[in-house]
């Protein structure tokens, strides 16, 4: 039985566009019960913002300059409103904050690839495994995300582009 507090949860969850692994994963319902309310939802005219996808591998999320910026980017802003905490667990909630404020930033420039909310999850699930850090540059003192997974050299994508 789904609890009223973990049904408003999910539909936050939904709404955001996070995909059913994702949800699964949070809340460890079953995906075809996922997928059920999902449909319900749909039909009383819940607004959902995307629908659900898959969750790409760490090697597929940074494999240029660009990307990393944006990684670095939307990965600041979560780091900002969650602190060290984003070490230790990911918190939908706050992620899903960062990422309208990141889409608020990165609409004006269309010309740059945007990573998606689920995309996101799994840079902070890096962050939680320790896969992945926020470091900050010695030479422009911004901070920029660091994973293990990334295909292109280590450093700050602001002040040493390759």
């Amino acid at each position: 039985m789904v609890k009223a507090s973990q049904t408003i949860f999910l539909k936050e969850m939904i709404s955001f566009g996070y995909s059913y692994k994702i949800i699964a994963s949070e809340t460890g319902l079953p995906v075809r019960k996922l997928r059920k309310l999902y449909g319900n939802l749909e039909n009383i005219g819940f607004c959902l913002f995307s629908k659900p996808g898959k969750i790409p591998s760490g090697a597929t999320l940074i494999k240029n300059l660009q990307l990393k910026t944006q990684a670095s980017l939307a990965m600041n802003i979560y780091f900002s409103l969650a602190k060290d905490s984003v070490y230790h667990s990911v918190n939908s909630r706050t992620l899903a904050i960062s990422f309208y404020m990141y889409q608020a930033l990165c609409q004006e420039n269309e010309t740059f690839p945007m990573f998606n909310i689920n995309e996101l999850w799994y840079l902070a699930q890096e962050l939680r495994d320790g896969q992945a850090l926020i470091e900050n540059c010695e030479q422009c003192g911004f901070n920029y995300f660091q994973s293990v997974h990334q295909r292109m050299q280590a450093g700050c994508p602001f002040c040493h582009p390759v």
